[in-house]
């Protein structure tokens, strides 16, 4: 989902600071974090990183794939590899009961590892990605998704990228900045994130990961 494709559910954001006025700064910042696909030979469950917004899978992020016009553009890659909990406790199951005896915790800790190396090297990851856009000349950038996870990624990631904060703009931001509230108020945290139940909020008091 995205900016430009599927369903447009986005959450917007502020940019605290000035940003580079040299692009080549920011493809810089954004190539340092750039997404790096799982090797299936190693340990490592998931990865996320920047890739171009066009296509996920596209990790050459060149000015002609991230800038348009006065925007930058990019999306936030997340990949999981990790085999399926019920298929590696079968398959554990099946290892140690053919030892005919009781297995130690040592064999059995080098069992499941074993098998989950085995099935890392038959799985793909299973990849999502949600599309950024950050408008240079105003400062605000759109996030299309509002779960919390991938944004909890995202502004850790544009923060070790460019070297800038990103500040929620709900309604009370809004309201402020055009002068609709009194000086002597501030936009409680609802106003910002939204409520319970609205758009990009879950129905309890937490957000659900994606």
């Amino acid at each position: 989902m995205g900016a430009l494709k599927g369903a447009v559910t986005v959450r917007r954001y502020l940019v605290r600071g000035e940003a580079p006025r040299e692009k080549s700064r920011l493809i810089k910042g954004a190539r340092a974090h750039v997404h790096v696909v799982i090797d299936p030979k190693g340990e490592i469950e998931r990865s996320h990183g920047w890739a171009t917004v066009e296509d996920p899978h596209d990790l050459d992020l060149s000015s002609d794939k991230m800038f348009f016009g006065d925007a930058l553009a990019a999306c936030l890659r997340i990949d999981t590899l990790r085999p399926p909990s019920a298929i590696v406790r079968r398959m554990v199951d099946e290892r140690l009961s053919a030892l005919g005896r009781k297995p130690s915790k040592s064999e059995k800790d080098a069992c499941k590892k074993e098998v989950v190396r085995k099935l890392r090297g038959q799985a793909f990851p299973v990849t999502r990605s949600y599309d950024m856009t950050w408008q240079l000349d105003t400062g605000r950038v759109l996030f299309f998704s509002h779960s919390k996870g991938p944004n909890e990624l995202m502004i850790d990631l544009f923060k070790k990228s460019f070297g800038l904060e990103l500040v929620p703009c709900g309604p009370g931001q809004v309201a402020k900045e055009h002068g609709l509230l009194s000086p002597t108020l501030a936009p409680t945290p609802e106003m910002i994130i939204g409520f319970p139940g609205f758009p990009g909020r879950s129905t309890t008091t937490e957000d659900s990961d994606a």
